[in-house]
């Protein structure tokens, strides 16, 4: 095979090329902004910390890498296109499912109280985050370009061709991965302004 696509990218081929989609130290790294914000909560609600966990699995973890994959195939997997489709419907339709049945929680009473609450929320956060993701993208995030193959990329040196880029836009200390992090903590504070 030759050069990995990405640190943690196994061997492609079946059940390698799920790990793989997963993305395991970012889908980590994302769940961990969950339970920092839940830590600087007044009161932890468990259910609720639990129930964000879930969601924040299917979108960030599954949903958003297979969208990724869809588009261009930056890890390199072997997963039918349908497949990818599937995978990114299923992880929104149980996320979804989730937050319209209350996350977990075992109140009913509360749970038809909050679930058009929770529902504002969690589109208010998640649109924030994208919003503030797409902005920052667009306007700070480091964009070089490849003298060699004419594309643009995110990273320093070209992947395909080994070929040194130059920065043409941003900023070099802002990588995707710091605008990841950005959008992700806009997303959660927008979150926590309408709690």
């Amino acid at each position: 095979m030759g050069e990995r696509p990405a640190f943690y990218a196994l061997r492609p081929g079946g059940w390698r090329d799920y790990v793989t989609l997963l993305h395991p130290p970012y889908t980590a790294w994302h769940l961990s902004y969950v339970a920092i914000g839940a830590a600087a909560a007044p009161h932890l609600n468990g259910i609720r910390l639990a129930a964000s966990v879930v969601a924040f699995f299917f979108a960030v973890g599954l949903a958003a890498h297979a969208l990724d994959e869809l588009k261009g195939r930056p890890l390199g997997t072997r997963i039918s296109d349908r497949g990818l489709q599937s995978i990114a419907g299923g992880a929104l339709v149980v996320g979804l499912a989730w937050s319209l049945l209350g996350g977990g929680r075992r109140d009913s009473r509360r749970r038809q109280q909050s679930w058009q609450c929770d529902l504002l929320v969690a589109a208010s956060a998640g649109l924030g985050g994208s919003l503030a993701d797409s902005v920052l993208g667009a306007t700070v995030q480091a964009l070089y370009h490849c003298p060699r193959c004419s594309a643009e990329t995110e990273e320093p040196v070209h992947r395909p061709c080994g070929q040194p880029t130059r920065l043409v836009r941003g900023y070099r200390w802002i990588t995707n991965d710091t605008v990841n992090a950005l959008a992700t903590l806009a997303g959660a504070a927008i979150g926590g302004l309408i709690c």
